[in-house]
């Protein structure tokens, strides 16, 4: 006999959240407006047609504290920042951010530590 999924729908603060377990035990959230359309996209996630969403990139994430900086900070911090992470982007830049260990961080690490001249 199949496993039957399991999915509900409850209020969090002013939106509303369908909760779904799929096959395989993975849980997958997404927020709606109303109760009716968390109800309609649970059981669209159940039917397997709402794509799950991809974590962003280790790039996009540091581009927008860039941008987010530029609006709260002076210039010259934010050409700092920006010239502080070209290594983190040129490492890490493509790693989805749900995907970013402490290994990762390690390696990068130790490649920085190679790539930078010492005096």
């Amino acid at each position: 006999m199949a496993k039957q999924m399991r999915s509900r729908v409850f209020k969090r603060g002013h939106s509303w959240v369908a909760d779904v377990r799929l096959p395989g035990g993975r849980r997958v959230r997404r927020a709606a407006g109303s109760r009716l359309d968390a109800e309609q996209l649970a059981d669209q996630l159940q039917a397997g047609s709402v794509p799950t969403t991809q974590s962003p990139t280790v790039k996009a994430l540091c581009e927008a504290m860039l941008t987010r900086q530029h609006i709260r900070s002076k210039p010259a911090s934010v050409a700092t920042a920006g010239y502080s992470l070209k290594p983190v982007l040129e490492y890490l830049g493509k790693v989805d951010a749900a995907q970013l260990t402490a290994a990762n961080v390690e390696r990068f690490i130790a490649w920085r530590l190679e790539t930078v001249s010492r005096e």
